[in-house]
């Protein structure tokens, strides 16, 4: 009795003191320096004197007749620990048409560091995207850039009817051994309705799968028409059988806005993603307008993996941050098994004009890097509402979905998609924030002064 009274004891003080770290959160400004148009951002491995993360952004602009690129900041964890004002963005590329993300490509296509960066937006004459293979090898001086080969299809024209991709990820679709590329794309013509399409890019079998002779990769499709991805999405085994399927969000295809997903019924093999006829989508929610941002975490500590999930659009009312439950019981098909949280909605468009909308990507994260346990916090990028928030759970039990929202800095324009690691190695998570109307990289992070 005394071993099990001190059990309960402990576990208590332990709750007390994950709930009283959590309210203790303090995301503070490390400092403010000066960007191009900043839009996403990204941490890689890219090789420096100094060792350590460096920090990828993406820079586009709506101007037709100016280019679009990648710059990097090198060993930025080197600015966190000193003047982070003083920081230096050096240019990549300046021939890739409006980068959105860029998600890590398999080791084995391009080497280590490899990139895929999607590109391409509803904006002529820069509608017509791409998903390219980008590795950059020296961040010394002025960055080495040994790769840079386009795998996809040109679709569209690029003044009226272009097809665009936001990202775009390394996966085995076919069973042979080879990682392929799966990726959504969209297209919002001048005439007519805006639609969207998910792919998946067969890698060439040869020894050179990004030389000339096997550029362009072939391209499979997987979903279009009503609730087809457009935008971004998630990989993740729903019903505990082994098998993965994809969690997205729906921006501009038919039917409108959704959270739903897309899966394969009644196959297990390693080719069942190759037969477009045998795959099913079910639209999980359609409530909430045009959806944004998804991804994984356990936002409530159960043990289980949850959705983070936001919409964009511009109605204070309506804007929000949703966490997703799905089915315990596995039967992830029937919508209404899975239970939707509200984080935090009123997020009003502060920015005028045409398509400005709020909020953009929310992205979990534990203050200590490393820490795996206890509930995270949420920071999500305003995007149209001009300012980046910070979500704290007022609760360590698992059956609350309350949270504070404070204000973490105000771009006083347009917020760009931030990203969230350690990197001076110090085991605080920092933010790297891009402001993009503003022309500011932000740094912030949760260690204490």
């Amino acid at each position: 009795m005394r071993a099990n009274a001190w059990g309960l004891r402990t576990s208590a003080a332990l709750l007390l003191a994950a709930v009283a770290a959590s309210q203790a959160a303090v995301l503070r400004v490390v400092g403010v320096a000066n960007a191009t148009e900043p839009a996403f951002t990204t941490l890689v491995d890219v090789p420096t004197p100094s060792g350590g993360k460096s920090c990828l952004i993406s820079r586009f602009t709506g101007n037709p007749l100016a280019p679009d690129g990648l710059d990097l900041v090198p060993s930025i964890g080197l600015d966190f620990r000193g003047d982070f004002s003083q920081l230096k963005v050096a240019t990549v590329l300046n021939n890739i048409t409006w980068p959105n993300t860029a998600q890590p490509a398999d080791p084995s296509l391009a080497g280590p560091g490899a990139l895929l960066v999607s590109g391409g937006f509803l904006v002529p004459p820069k509608s017509v995207g791409a998903v390219h293979v980008v590795r950059i090898d020296d961040a010394s001086g002025t960055p080495d850039v040994p790769v840079m080969a386009k795998i996809t299809t040109d679709k569209g024209n690029p003044l009226f009817d272009g097809w665009f991709y936001h990202e775009s990820h390394s996966v085995d679709m076919n069973g042979d051994g080879l990682m392929d590329v799966l990726t959504a794309r969209a297209t919002k013509p001048l005439l007519g309705a805006s639609a969207g399409e998910m792919i998946w890019l067969e890698r060439p079998a040869g020894p050179d799968p990004l030389g000339s002779a096997s550029l362009p990769w072939r391209e499979h499709s997987l979903a279009a028409g009503k609730y087809a991805p457009d935008v971004f999405f998630v990989r993740q085994d729903l019903n505990g059988d082994g098998l993965w399927e994809i969690v997205y969000t729906t921006f501009f295809s038919e039917g409108g806005g959704s959270f739903s997903v897309l899966y394969t019924e009644g196959d297990a093999s390693p080719t069942r993603w190759t037969n477009a006829s045998a795959v099913r989508r079910v639209a999980i929610d359609t409530s909430l307008g045009t959806m944004f941002g998804v991804r994984t975490a356990d936002l409530n500590a159960d043990g289980r993996t949850d959705f983070l999930v936001t919409n964009h659009v511009d109605n204070a009312t309506l804007s929000g941050v949703y966490g997703y439950e799905s089915p315990a019981d596995g039967d992830f098909t029937q919508p209404a098994k899975w239970t939707r949280h509200t984080l935090a909605s009123g997020f009003p468009t502060r920015i005028p004009g045409p398509g400005q909308a709020s909020p953009g990507l929310a992205l979990a994260v534990h203050p200590r890097a490393n820490e795996t346990s206890g509930k995270p916090l949420v920071v999500v990028a305003g995007d149209g509402e001009e300012r980046f928030h910070l979500l704290q759970p007022t609760s360590e039990n698992p059956g609350s979905w309350n949270y504070t929202r404070s204000v973490a800095f105000d771009c006083q324009g347009t917020v760009g998609a931030p990203v969230v690691g350690d990197t001076d190695g110090d085991g605080w998570s920092d933010v790297v924030l891009p402001c993009y109307d503003i022309g500011k990289l932000v740094g912030l992070t949760f260690a204490p002064q």
